[in-house]
């Protein structure tokens, strides 16, 4: 398992060429699936900072290593623009669950590194497991009312 906490402005290289590409600035979380889908680079220039999840070769305690330079490209639709504006960043998302509790401000998640599949929801004071995510927008995570 790996932390949000751990990724965040950790190198991103390209395993082509050896090249740094960027850092991790954010992680797209895809709510039906509950997985980690993307990531998107901070420290681009030309607009092309998006990373799909399936691109990422080995998460380092030094870099994260992703198979080539070309695999970065620009936000294709709406959720991407959303999470390049900051509207899904996931720091200090209102996390409620679907009976409308609040479990508090989200603190790190933990996924796993290959699947990108989300484990557990950290808020302070309790780490939250979680079987899926309901919805995540610009307010609030939304979790099944926990167990």
């Amino acid at each position: 398992m790996i932390r949000l906490s751990q990724l965040k402005g950790q190198r991103v290289i390209a395993q082509d060429g050896a090249q740094l590409i960027g850092s991790v600035r954010r992680l797209l979380l895809d709510a039906p699936s509950g997985r980690v889908v993307a990531m998107e680079l901070e420290s681009v220039a030309d607009g092309r900072n998006i990373v799909e999840w399936p691109s990422v070769a080995a998460i380092g305690t030094d870099a994260v290593i992703v198979r080539s330079a070309d695999d970065r490209r620009a936000p294709l639709d709406e959720t991407e623009h959303a999470l390049i504006a900051g509207h899904l960043e996931l720091d200090g998302k209102l996390v409620l669950d679907v009976a409308g509790d609040a479990l508090g401000r989200l603190a790190d998640i933990s996924f796993d590194e290959k699947s990108g599949r989300v484990a557990a929801i950290e808020v302070p004071g309790h780490v939250v497991p979680v079987e899926g995510i309901v919805a995540l927008g610009s307010y609030a995570l939304i979790i099944p009312v926990p167990a």
